[in-house]
């Protein structure tokens, strides 16, 4: 047996699973850079199993499903925070979303307080990193205004970056430190617009701790500042009716592939979730081909958008509502 932080190397144990199945690492919005291995993750009593690592259920700070996709996050000893994400492929995706859903409130349930309960007592009694400080236009910035933040976490206000009118729909603010350190967050924005360049992220990294934006809106950065300085983002209920729905595809050439998202659809409950990811499909089968991982991911994003895409609306709901988010792009 050999400790790493809260994590030891650890046969099943004798508890009996409430969940046990591969599932395909991936970036928090569910894309894969490469061609990679699933791995085994077993929920029982004892904890998470990931592999053979064992996680106890106290130094777990982030634990939930979205979609398809399991998000995790644990603490070590050395107070270092290691998060992962992991999807749950079937053809079948609403089955897979509900497998997810059902086990991971099966192993609350059976943790209950001892769920996350070693990062609480871990947790200073008055945070020393959370206000941020605002910054005013400078010519350095070519006119933009920035804003640091000392926190992980991010929310952002319900009002288009871009117009600062009031928000209806969601944009991916997608943010890389290469292939396999990838991160996004869901911006509010309204119905003309996409975050496009209104916002953006200086020398971001999946373990940063320290955040610093620049935007394009005087007025909106201030509702920014103001909301992650007190904690209050003004966030309003989703506009209901809809879903809203990613696709994927892909392009590869020799020796690199890439799986990428679509913009965000927003969809009626009765309308159809295939046909609008139908073009992402033929680009592709014009460009997904042309590498050999490309075949693998090529296959994995026409079932994808031909299961209806990955449905983000659980995680547009907490975009509405001021949640914050981490660096990684997911709460």
């Amino acid at each position: 047996m050999r400790t790493a932080g809260v994590v030891v190397m650890s046969k099943s144990g004798n508890h009996k699973p409430f969940f046990s199945r591969r599932l395909v690492p991936c970036a928090p919005d569910g894309t894969l850079s490469e061609f990679t291995l699933r791995r085994k993750v077993r929920l029982d009593r004892g904890g998470l199993h990931l592999g053979k690592i064992l996680v106890d259920p106290a130094y777990l700070e982030e634990f939930f499903s979205y979609g398809p996709i399991l998000k995790v996050r644990y603490l070590t000893v050395s107070g270092q925070s290691v998060e992962e994400s992991l999807r749950n492929t079937r053809f079948r995706s609403r089955r897979a979303e509900a497998e997810l859903a059902d086990a991971v409130a099966t192993a609350k349930a059976s943790w209950g307080n001892r769920l996350g309960s070693a990062v609480l007592e871990q947790q200073p009694a008055v945070p020393s990193t959370i206000y941020p400080s605002f910054g005013e236009t400078t010519g350095a910035l070519n006119g933009r205004v920035r804003v640091q933040l000392s926190s992980a976490k991010v929310a952002f206000p319900p009002l288009c970056p871009v117009c600062c009118g009031t928000a209806s729909h969601v944009s991916i603010l997608q943010v890389s430190a290469g292939p396999s350190e990838r991160g996004m967050w869901l911006v509010p924005v309204c119905e003309r617009h996409e975050v496009a360049d209104s916002i953006r992220l200086e020398k971001w990294r999946a373990n940063a701790t320290e955040l610093a934006f620049s935007f394009s809106q005087s007025d909106y950065a201030r509702h920014f500042s103001w909301a992650n300085e007190n904690n209050d983002s003004g966030g309003r209920e989703m506009p209901s009716g809809r879903r809203f729905i990613v696709y994927s595809y892909v392009f590869s050439a020799v020796y690199f592939s890439a799986s990428l998202r679509s913009r965000v659809f927003a969809i009626g409950e009765v309308d159809s979730r295939v046909v609008p990811g139908i073009r992402y499909s033929l680009l592709t089968f014009i460009t997904g081909w042309w590498a050999v991982a490309g075949i693998f991911l090529s296959i994995d994003a026409l079932a994808q958008n031909f299961r209806g895409g990955t449905d983000v609306t659980d995680l547009a709901r907490r975009a509405f509502e001021g949640v914050p988010v981490s660096a990684y792009g997911v709460k």
